[in-house]
């Protein structure tokens, strides 16, 4: 019983490689694009009647080069019975292969089970795009259920902080329109703390004065602004 050989290698006549290995000893380059290198690249070209061909050091480069180039991504259709990087390429590339089997007779990948695959998939998308309308239908006819969804929305109100003494002004009250002539309103956090005759007060230590000589103020409406504004505002 005879054996099948995989990945047998193809061996030159030993004459012909020494003639080359030979002048690579002679002009001692070995990488980065040598004589020898230029030289395949273009017998090839005119050998495939093509205009652009670039020589890499294996197979597994091609093909990951083709798979950017194409700007392939999703599910990529192969065979196992192949070396390893056939199917490391695609999954380096981001993609996912797909294995289908050989042809019996010459043993590479069988284009009739490529186009399977590609029909089992589109009919796998399609049965699940048909199920999707129908789960839609479903809920269209049973209704939907309306739900109650409560939001508590909280907004901190930006009040100024510490201690002003308006000082020096004719003071119209809230009571009895009495009116101190030469008075002055303590404020502690934007909010009106004591209101009397000038130097009457007792005034905490840092408290910020305004002077207001020669103003005239009604408490209730000077009250939001007495600690925020300056003076020229009074």
């Amino acid at each position: 019983m005879s054996s099948i050989n995989v990945t047998r290698v193809f061996f030159p006549p030993i004459e012909e490689y020494e003639a080359q290995i030979k002048r690579i000893w002679e002009n001692k380059w070995l990488t980065n694009r040598g004589q020898l290198v230029k030289e395949l690249e273009g017998k090839l070209i005119e050998y495939l009647g093509v205009n652009n061909l670039t020589l890499t050091t294996n197979g597994t480069l091609p093909m990951q080069i083709a798979i950017k180039a194409m700007g392939l991504s999703g599910e990529i259709i192969t065979t196992p019975f192949s070396y390893v990087a056939t199917t490391s390429s695609i999954v380096w590339e981001g993609c996912k292969p797909v294995f289908v089997d050989i042809h019996p007779e010459y043993l590479t990948i069988d284009e009739e089970k490529i186009e399977a695959a590609k029909k089992a998939k589109k009919d796998k998308k399609k049965n699940e795009e048909d199920n999707d309308e129908e789960k839609e239908d479903k809920k269209e006819e049973e209704g939907y259920k309306a739900e109650e969804l409560k939001i508590k929305v909280e907004i901190k109100r930006d009040i100024p902080k510490g201690t002003a003494l308006i000082k020096g002004a004719r003071i119209i009250t809230m009571e009895n329109d009495k009116i101190i002539q030469n008075g002055d309103i303590l404020v502690v956090n934007n909010r009106i703390s004591a209101i009397g005759v000038s130097g009457s007060l007792s005034v905490p230590r840092n408290t910020q004065i305004i002077d207001a000589s020669g103003k005239t103020i009604i408490p209730l409406i000077q009250e939001a602004n007495a600690l925020s504004n300056s003076s020229k505002s009074i």
